[in-house]
């Protein structure tokens, strides 16, 4: 405390009861008159400054002194890192967005005093990290080290953990290595593709025909909306016959199962897509297609053709015989479904038609007589 002429006063016992301070309700007269203020509590961050008022008053003055703390970064305790957007790497690429590394102290005050040398300290390392193009870049302006070009070699979709190191310091970042880009087409719980498959004409493959993605390490492919296109011979037809479908979050498309209604013979059917480009094939599945025995395609009648009829007369035995695809008799048809026309003509007018219904069936032979 100074007077008018400048001169110091020594503070008394008296003279310090009538000094107040802004940042603590109780003062140490003792200290007080040997010139001491009470201790400042200096704030644990830097951006928190902290203003200090000191007055004195009595009946004939009143004084006042101000003064403001700025709070220092401490000495280095910690390693700060930040993606700066998603962890997750696709097998084969960088990651997308770069990595931020930060110095700070105890309190998570970052540390200013930093240079570009302190690189020359920073170790990145990783289960299965490829370095090939791992580069990392001072940013003076931030007072932070970027690290780009982050990729690990291929493998198993897993999280991979990211060691970054700087001296003593170090902190885990833990990445998510998915699949990477679709390269090819596979079949999902089919038969071998290698193994040809038999079936009925009309009838339905053994199983549904689900089309999943994979990347070129065989690692399934969540990529969804990808078109995948059923590509087959011309001559045989698919039933249902949507031929284009999509693939869902899993990066599966399902066509369900398929009818295949072809003449007899040996077929191939694949599946393409089209990603970035490039066209992905799936394996081709090899099909042979066998006539349905149980399907009539034509009849083979037998009788005495050299027979002579006469008005009133009975006619001889038709012998009927169901003719399959496969150009074999049909066992076990039912009679009931077989009957015979006959037309009537006078003079080529009054026509009328009259059916006559089977009488027997021979089960050794499969023919069906029909009598009249």
């Amino acid at each position: 405390m100074y007077d008018e002429g400048k001169r110091e006063i020594k503070i008394s016992p008296a003279l310090a009861e009538k000094i107040k301070v802004s940042w603590t309700p109780k003062l140490n007269s003792k200290q007080l008159i040997q010139g001491l203020l009470p201790d400042v509590k200096v704030p644990t961050s830097v951006k928190d400054e902290c203003c200090c008022l000191l007055t004195f008053s009595d009946e004939r003055v009143s004084l006042a002194s101000s003064f403001v703390v700025r709070p220092l970064a401490d000495e280095p305790k910690h390693i700060k890192c930040k993606i700066k957007g998603p962890n997750i790497i696709k097998m084969g690429e960088k990651l997308q967005d770069e990595i931020e590394i930060m110095i700070t102290d105890q309190h998570g005050n970052q540390i200013q005093s930093l240079t570009s040398s302190c690189m020359n300290a920073l170790k990145i390392s990783g289960n299965g990290l490829d370095k090939s193009e791992l580069k990392t870049f001072w940013q003076q302006s931030t007072q932070t080290i970027s690290v780009k070009g982050i990729k690990f070699e291929p493998g198993p979709p897993e999280f991979k953990e990211l060691h970054i190191a700087w001296h003593d310091l170090s902190e885990y970042l833990k990445l998510s290595l998915t699949a990477g880009r679709p390269a090819k087409l596979g079949l999902l719980d089919w038969i071998e593709p290698d193994q040809a498959i038999s079936v009925i004409n009309g009838k339905e493959l053994p199983k549904a025909l689900a089309i999943q993605l994979y990347d070129e390490w065989n690692n399934l492919s969540d990529e969804p909306n990808v078109k995948i296109k059923l590509v087959k011979d011309n001559n045989i037809k698919i039933v249902p016959s949507n031929m284009l479908y999509q693939t869902n979050v899993t990066g599966t498309a399902s066509f369900g199962v398929l009818s295949i209604h072809a003449p007899k013979g040996k077929y191939t059917l694949h599946f393409e897509a089209s990603y970035n480009g490039n066209v992905l094939k799936s394996p081709v599945i090899k099909i042979n297609v066998w006539p349905d025995p149980e399907k009539p395609v034509d009849l083979n009648v037998k009788y005495n053709e050299n027979a002579i009829f006469t008005a009133g007369n009975t006619f001889p035995d038709f012998l009927v015989n169901v003719i399959s695809e496969d150009g074999n008799n049909i066992k076990n048809i039912n009679p009931g479904r077989i009957c015979m026309k006959i037309k009537e003509t006078e003079n080529d007018e009054n026509v009328s038609n009259r059916k006559q219904c089977v009488q027997q069936i021979d089960r050794q032979t499969f023919y069906i007589c029909v009598q009249i």
